[in-house]
């Protein structure tokens, strides 16, 4: 989560022994924070760094101050806006009107006895690393907390800090029944009806002072820095656009679609809010079990957790919502996405609620992959008690540990990577073979592989050589080794497929092995480019808001070769490329080709037909893994899948990284020479 996402919130709700008991302190208080930290609303996390927003009861000075204080310490290690509410008695002390918070045992009068507001938020705003403070005081006198002007623009700071104030009443005035907890409580439940997505203190103020019990309320808002200016306080619920839209148009026809079949002629509401969801949840369980009460019931179900997910997206992590990251996302779970451009978050996540596989029974586990998903592409913590708490909201705790086991396990399996490259200045069979054990993308190990016998059978037992050599690395390491690259010319990958080697069983049943061109590793003198290209290519496809287009060649479009030369360098071919027809003993096309794109596909054997290019772009999320999921099945005796014909060389981020160097710091020195 980046420092301009992060919100932390500790509210402060103290009863004092001296004076009357403050009724209801525990629920208001818990209601305030519920708010708060819930992320369709406040958007906040716990503001102490034990995972506790809240502080209530018979709480003393020093512990309000401690626990105060810590809170100012990790909004500033985490570089988050602090929100802190104080709920409790107030008194006044000081030539100059200064707000005491009064603990269990303050003395009315004594001002060493309670804590200073006003110092606790000036030292608070002024703390370095503090994005800004959101301060809201609801106790008699609360005014009396507002830090003097010198405060605010000297300072540690020398001003360039962010303050807003919401205070319950006035210097030397009463404030009653914690009145303004409450009434901020409701409206940040129900929102506003205005056009703002969040709500601020000019639309708390407004609203507020309609109300009798807080008509007093005072406010304050200084923005010194703009990288905080524009302080909020909540997202609006009732937002026609953004934040609070529970239904989509995705949604809104399947559900339509349901209830003009289950209640003809019911009317429909003007906005899809969920609320209204809610209610028609009870509506329709009152009714007699039918097959298509339970569609329309499933249809529901799915939108409610579909909403609470975007909420959860847009709070916790909303610099991951881009289209690439939604679509990587959707393509790592095998959610096929094929409705063209991706309209925004809530679309995905109602793509996903309702297309969930059916034997799952509901769509909680295909959204905890989908979530888990964006988070990990992103590096986010998937132990976050946001995370945790919107998989406890939405019924989909054991899914959602289940995913994040899994996801740990995969993430382990894949931290070591076995490149082998077979040195063959000449492209033809080498005498030596080199490798590399990747270990979380650097080098871990070097070997190299001598006495080879120049020949296929030469260079397949030195293959296995080295895939003995990485497993006996792993075994040391304790991690499973999954991933091998196989590095050759094009010469030699027009005739051989690494995958098939037999150790015991084919390599390919054993591993994940992807053939690579050779070259990229080493670039001739006036081709260093081609690794960067690579990259920036691979990078557009990724990005691409449609279904990937692949640019199929005919035969003849490979005789013209200064014809395709010419569109390939001046950018008129930019897309992966597919082959009609086998290159044979081509290697200077394949050369060609694979200098200017990082996707490369041809058939194996006979040409390539109209069905294979269909496959392709029908399958495309799930390539290249599925090509060797079909050599598997094709070596069983299925010769049912057209992806058997076909070949490819498939690039990705990591191995371009590691053809580079950028990825490449190696922990032993070069040596295991064999």
């Amino acid at each position: 989560m980046t420092e301009e996402d992060r919100r932390h919130a500790l509210v402060i709700a103290t009863q004092c022994e001296a004076m009357p008991d403050l009724e209801d302190l525990d629920t208001i208080a818990r209601s305030l924070v519920a708010v708060l930290t819930d992320p369709g609303i406040g958007a906040c996390s716990p503001g102490l760094p034990d995972g506790r927003s809240l502080l209530l009861g018979r709480l003393g000075a020093d512990e309000i101050w401690a626990a105060a204080r810590t809170a100012v310490g990790h909004a500033a290690h985490r570089g988050a806006t602090l929100v802190m509410a104080f709920l409790g008695h107030g008194m006044v002390s000081g030539e100059h009107p200064t707000l005491y918070l009064l603990g269990w045992k303050s003395v009315d009068g004594r001002a060493s006895s309670a804590v200073n507001i006003k110092d606790l938020l000036g030292q608070a705003v002024d703390h370095l690393g503090v994005r800004g403070v959101v301060g809201i005081v609801d106790t008699c006198n609360a005014a009396a907390a507002l830090p003097s002007v010198e405060a605010l623009t000297t300072g540690a700071r020398g001003g360039r800090t962010s303050l807003h104030l919401l205070m319950a009443s006035p210097v030397q005035q009463n404030a009653y029944d914690l009145d303004l907890s409450k009434a901020l409580t409701r409206l940040l439940t129900t929102g506003v009806a205005t056009g703002e997505t969040h709500i601020g203190l000019g639309v708390l103020r407004r609203h507020l002072r309609v109300a009798d019990a807080t008509r007093r309320v005072v406010t304050l808002s200084y923005d010194g820095d703009s990288r905080a200016a524009g302080l909020w306080i909540a997202r609006n619920r009732q937002a026609a656009h953004g934040f609070t839209a529970a239904v989509g148009p995705r949604g809104t026809s399947d559900l339509t679609a349901g209830l003009l079949t289950l209640l003809p002629g019911r009317q429909l509401p003007a906005e899809w809010t969920t609320s209204v969801l809610r209610d028609l949840q009870r509506e329709i369980a009152a009714l007699p079990v039918t097959p298509r009460r339970i569609r329309v019931e499933r249809v529901l179900d799915s939108l409610i957790v579909a909403e609470r997910t975007v909420a959860l997206l847009r709070s916790f992590m909303p610099r991951q919502l881009s289209t690439p990251a939604l679509r990587r996302a959707l393509k790592a779970i095998g959610a096929h996405w094929r409705g063209g451009p991706l309209a925004d978050e809530r679309d995905a996540a109602e793509f996903v609620a309702l297309n969930h596989p059916m034997r799952e029974g509901s769509c909680r586990p295909a959204m905890a992959r989908f979530v888990v998903a964006l988070a990990t592409d992103a590096g986010y913590d998937l132990d976050a008690a946001e995370m945790r708490a919107w998989a406890v909201e939405v019924g989909a705790l054991l899914p959602y540990n289940d995913v994040v086991l899994a996801t740990r396990e995969t993430s382990r399996q894949r931290r070591l990577r076995l490149v082998v490259r077979l040195d063959s200045p000449a492209g033809d069979w080498p005498e030596t073979l080199s490798a590399w054990l990747l270990l979380d993308g650097d080098v871990h190990l070097r070997a190299v592989f001598t006495e080879c016998a120049p020949s296929q059978d030469g260079a397949e037992a030195k293959l296995l050589e080295a895939v003995e050599w990485a497993e006996s690395e792993a075994v040391e390491l304790g991690l499973d080794l999954r991933h091998i690259d196989v590095a050759v010319p094009s010469t030699i990958m027009l005739r051989w497929a690494p995958e098939e080697v037999l150790n015991g069983t084919r390599l390919g049943e054993q591993y994940e092995v992807h053939p690579r061109w050779s070259i990229r590793l080493d670039p001739p003198a006036g081709m260093r480019w081609i690794n960067k290209l690579a990259q920036s290519r691979l990078s557009a496809v990724a990005a691409q808001d449609t279904d990937c287009a692949t640019t199929w060649l005919l035969e003849h479009r490979t005789w013209q070769r200064d014809r395709l030369m010419g569109d390939l360098r001046d950018g008129r071919l930019t897309t992966p490329i597919g082959l009609m027809r086998r290159p044979r003993e081509d290697p200077e096309l394949m050369d060609l080709l694979l200098a200017f794109t990082p996707i490369l596909i041809w058939p194996a054997g006979p040409d390539g037909r109209a069905e294979h290019c269909t496959q392709v772009e029908a399958r495309w999320d799930d390539l290249p893994a599925a090509f060797l999921v079909a050599y598997r099945e094709r070596w069983k005796g299925d010769q049912s899948d057209p992806l058997a014909d076909l070949r490819s060389i498939w690039d990705d981020d990591e191995w371009l990284r590691f053809c580079t160097g950028r990825g490449v710091r190696s922990h032993n020195s070069p040596g295991g020479t064999q």
